[in-house]
């Protein structure tokens, strides 16, 4: 029996629309599965990794709001300094989203955050004579501090670069 080339070309066109469909059905239906999700776990690992009152109105995840990239955005979200500034604003925006490697995620299991959008933002950064900034809000993990005081090399020191972030 011959099959002619058009009815080949027409079965591997509709599989592959059928694929393609599906994949973006996908990715409009797995941020709207788990909107509450991601607000918890957002407020559970920021209470548990950051010295300072973190609050946002609302989350998103979505894979088209800054694509390729998985983006969680926090809409109205505050941040307050650390000691001894906890009464003052470090951060205020009306959205910051970070942008997580996808790859990572699926295949290392593994949170990764390789892009951050910050939109129409106020950022105060005080330092005091004592040279304590409000800043410095994240909680070291006590295996980090016992790597410090092992280590005998110190560490060649990392360039940070602004446009990596925008």
């Amino acid at each position: 029996m011959k099959t002619s080339y058009k009815n080949i070309s027409l079965k591997i066109l509709k599989w592959t629309g059928i694929s393609i469909a599906g994949i973006l059905l996908l990715l409009f239906l797995i941020p709207l599965l788990f909107p509450g999700k991601v607000a918890s776990e957002v407020k559970k690992i920021a209470n548990e990794r950051l010295d300072t009152k973190l609050d946002f109105s609302k989350s998103k995840l979505s894979f088209f709001t800054h694509f390729p990239s998985l983006t969680v955005s926090l809409d109205d979200l505050s941040m307050t300094g650390s000691a001894p500034f906890r009464n003052d604003t470090l951060l205020k925006a009306d959205q910051v989203a970070f942008g997580i490697n996808l790859k990572r995620l699926i295949f290392d299991n593994e949170v990764k955050i390789n892009k951050l959008y910050v939109s129409d933002a106020l950022i105060n950064i005080m330092v005091n004579q004592k040279g304590q900034a409000n800043y410095n809000i994240y909680i070291a993990p006590e295996d980090r501090k016992e790597e410090k005081t092992i280590q005998t090399h110190p560490k060649k020191e990392q360039q940070f670069a602004w446009n990596e972030l925008i």
